[in-house]
């Protein structure tokens, strides 16, 4: 739940942006991966649906393109996963 000041007319989002770091993963992360994102309150599971590099593995960084797969969310421009 939001509370929300109507003045700010607010709008949910479906997909975001990222900067991400891959500290550890046993497997290869690529388009189409399907983790949970937890951002502030938000705990919902994501698709990736696209990617700065083809392939991110462990020590990588890169950008990606995350979609919520339930509902949309509010999310501001600069918060931290």
């Amino acid at each position: 739940m939001s509370l929300l000041d109507p003045k700010l007319k607010p709008s949910p989002i479906w997909e975001f942006d990222a900067e991400v770091v891959i500290l550890h993963h046993s497997t290869t992360i690529k388009r189409g991966y399907q983790a949970v994102v937890h951002c502030g309150v938000i705990r919902q599971a994501v698709s990736i649906e696209g990617m700065s590099a083809e392939l991110l593995r462990t020590n990588d960084k890169g950008f990606i393109r995350f979609k919520f797969l339930y509902h949309p969310e509010y999310i501001k421009g600069e918060s931290t996963i």
